[in-house]
C-alpha cells in the first residue's frame, strides 16, 4: 500500500471518499474507522454530510484548507444527503453523530484523552467554496490531543526510516556517484598518507646507515627469532657507551690515567724538575 492510502480502510488521504451505498457496508466501514483505528493513530477520519446535491464547488476536498501538516493525515468520508440515518445507525456504538449538513471527527480507538463528542461536532459545513472555519478548528484541536503510540509503533518507524524512499532514479544516480566521489577520495588520502610514512620510514633507514657509517658503527645483526628488537634510542645508546661519550660509560681511575701518560712526557717533568 502506497504512503497516501489509510492503512485501515485503503482511502486515500485528503480526498473525498464517498460512502457506500449498501447499508452493512456503511456499517462495516465507519466501525472499522472508528474502532480499528488505532491500526493507524496518524490519520484522522472524518464524516461530512452532504445536506443537498452539490455542484463542482462542493465536491472539492476540504482538506485543501487545512495547515500543510495535516492535509495527508485527513480521510474525509462523504455521506449523500440520504445517507444521514444510515450513517448515524453505524456512528451509534461509537457515541458520535454527525449533524444534517454538518460534520463529526471520529475519536478513534482508543479514545483520547480530552475528546468530547460536542466538542469534535460541526453543526454546519456550507459545501460551496468557502472555508469550513469550524471543521478546520475541530480538525486542527483534534490532531493537538496526546495519544500514546500503540504496539509495535517503535518497528514501524524504524522500518519507515530505513525503507522510505523519497528519490527518482536520475537522483538515485546522482547521489550514488557523489558517494563514489567521496570514497575515491578518501582512498586517494588513505594512499598519499602511506606513501609518505613509507617514505618517511626510508628517509630514517637512510639516515641510520649513513650516522653507521660516519661512526664507523657496524651493522645490525640479526636477532634470534622470537627477540624483541632494541629500539633506535636503545641503539644510539648503546653506541655512545662503546665510544666512551654515554652516561653509562665507565671513567678511568687515577691510576689507569697515569699508566696512559707516555714516558716522554715523565721524562720532560723530571729533567724540568729542581
Amino acid at each position: 500500500m502506497e504512503w497516501n492510502h489509510d492503512a485501515v480502510t485503503g482511502l486515500r488521504l485528503g480526498e473525498i471518499s464517498p460512502l457506500p451505498e449498501d447499508d452493512k457496508a456503511v456499517r462495516r466501514l465507519m466501525r472499522d474507522c472508528a474502532r480499528k483505528a488505532d491500526g493507524n493513530r496518524w490519520n484522522i477520519h472524518v464524516v461530512v454530510h452532504e445536506a443537498m446535491t452539490t455542484d463542482d464547488r462542493g465536491r472539492m476536498p476540504l482538506a485543501r484548507w487545512l495547515p500543510p501538516g495535516l492535509r495527508h493525515r485527513v480521510v474525509e468520508h462523504r455521506a449523500a444527503p440520504h445517507q444521514l440515518r444510515v450513517v448515524n445507525w453505524a456512528l451509534r456504538d461509537c457515541g458520535v453523530e454527525v449533524p444534517r449538513g454538518g460534520a463529526v471527527v471520529l475519536p478513534g480507538s482508543p479514545v483520547p484523552d480530552g475528546y468530547d463528542a460536542g466538542e469534535f461536532s460541526v453543526r454546519v459545513v456550507f459545501l460551496d467554496g468557502t472555508r469550513p472555519a469550524g471543521l478546520v478548528d475541530a480538525v486542527t484541536r483534534f490532531a493537538a490531543l496526546p495519544r500514546p503510540l500503540p504496539a509495535g509503533a517503535e518497528a514501524a518507524l524504524t522500518a519507515l526510516r530505513e525503507d522510505w524512499r523519497l528519490l527518482n532514479l536520475a537522483e538515485q544516480l546522482a547521489r550514488e556517484r557523489r558517494l563514489v566521489s567521496l570514497y575515491a577520495e578518501a582512498l586517494e588520502a588513505m594512499t598519499t598518507s602511506r606513501d609518505l610514512y613509507r617514505e618517511a620510514a626510508e628517509s630514517a633507514q637512510e639516515a641510520l646507515a649513513a650516522y653507521r657509517e660516519a661512526t664507523g658503527t657496524p651493522g645490525v645483526r640479526a636477532l634470534p627469532s622470537g627477540t624483541p628488537a632494541p629500539s633506535p634510542m636503545r641503539r644510539l645508546t648503546r653506541t655512545f657507551e662503546r665510544l666512551g661519550f654515554g652516561p653509562g660509560a665507565r671513567r678511568p681511575s687515577r691510576a689507569e690515567e697515569e699508566r696512559r701518560v707516555p714516558p716522554a712526557a715523565d721524562a720532560q717533568s723530571t729533567s724540568s724538575g729542581p
